[in-house]
């Protein structure tokens, strides 16, 4: 009786063994999951919530798992175009990319790596991200960067504008779209057909009648005179290059994809220097860094939306 009973509780004990093995294995396929798929490449629920974890402790703005989902999906995109173009970064260009990483955080690598595996953070997940990160990096400094050129008239108006920010008033139309990421696809093609060319006056403001989600749009999307230096340092830069009639690359502000048509500009009048005097100057350097950046910065989204569009993404 008692070998037997000694049995049994042995069984009993092997079936909950077995039970518990069983459940863990469902629950791990679970997390493993395909959630999104980009073509082939696939996006699982572990993907999502260790980038949620990742952007929970650097505190991105936004919904953690929002972000998460857009910004993978959008690294899928660059993995194609990073496979194509046959960009793999080495196991010491990704140690380096670490290290650079735990800088910009201002946190020692070593501790780094312990914050993230108490926050149950998979330093794999990490190098993969940054991998996809220096990799898009190389990919724009070889397709983008050479064909990017900033003029001194350009560099004229900036320096000109700035020095009589104080006393300058612009005219403008916009155009707002949303940025969320089921609209943004929609979005960023709009923009392109916008952008496709030249623009009247009259042609924008219907154009923003039609399709902006602004209050604005009822007025054809014209704004009154406003002071420049009203407007955030972003936008401020992006209409100083602006000659009448032109339109801006897409601007993000917040949840929205803003383009500007510059209607008109009023400056008071106020001594200013000629770029001549500062062309070897570190001012002449840093506005024409200023210009270079943000169009190399607006062809890449550009050339990302290019990209996005002639993949499929499948929410499972």
């Amino acid at each position: 009786m008692l070998l037997n009973s000694i049995l049994y509780k042995l069984t009993f004990i092997r079936v909950i063994i077995i039970v518990i093995s069983f459940a863990e294995i469902a629950q791990s396929d679970q997390l493993f999951k395909t959630e999104i798929t980009v073509n082939n490449l696939s996006i699982s629920k572990y993907d999502i919530i260790q980038r949620k974890l990742l952007y929970e402790l650097i505190r991105k703005p936004g919904d953690p798992t929002k972000e998460a989902k857009k910004d993978l999906i959008n690294e899928r995109v660059q993995l194609i175009a990073l496979h194509n173009e046959k960009i793999k970064l080495t196991s010491d260009e990704l140690e380096k990319a670490y290290l650079e990483y735990s800088r910009r955080l201002q946190v020692d690598p070593k501790v780094l790596t312990r914050i993230l595996k108490e926050r149950g953070i998979d330093k794999e997940s990490i190098l993969d991200y940054l991998a996809i990160e220096q990799g898009w990096k190389r990919l724009i400094i070889e397709k983008i960067v050479p064909f990017v050129e900033v003029s001194d008239h350009e560099i004229q108006r900036v320096y000109t504008y700035s020095n009589r920010s104080r006393n300058t008033s612009i005219l403008l139309s916009e155009i707002v779209l949303p940025n969320a990421p089921d609209k943004l696809e929609m979005s960023n093609n709009l923009l392109k057909e916008i952008l496709k060319k030249t623009r009247s006056f009259n042609e924008f403001s219907k154009l923003a009648s039609r399709f902006s989600i602004a209050e604005t749009a009822t007025n054809g999307g014209k704004l009154d005179w406003l002071p420049l230096r009203s407007l955030p340092k972003e936008v401020q830069s992006r209409i100083l290059v602006l000659e009448e009639g032109e339109i801006s690359p897409p601007i993000r502000i917040g949840k929205s994809l803003i383009i500007f048509q510059l209607r008109g500009i009023k400056i008071d009048e106020v001594k200013t220097g000629r770029l001549d005097k500062i062309k070897n100057s570190e001012e002449y350097k840093n506005i024409r860094d200023q210009i270079f950046n943000q169009r190399v910065q607006s062809h890449a989204k550009a050339f990302l939306g290019e990209l996005r569009a002639k993949v499929v993404i499948l929410y499972k």
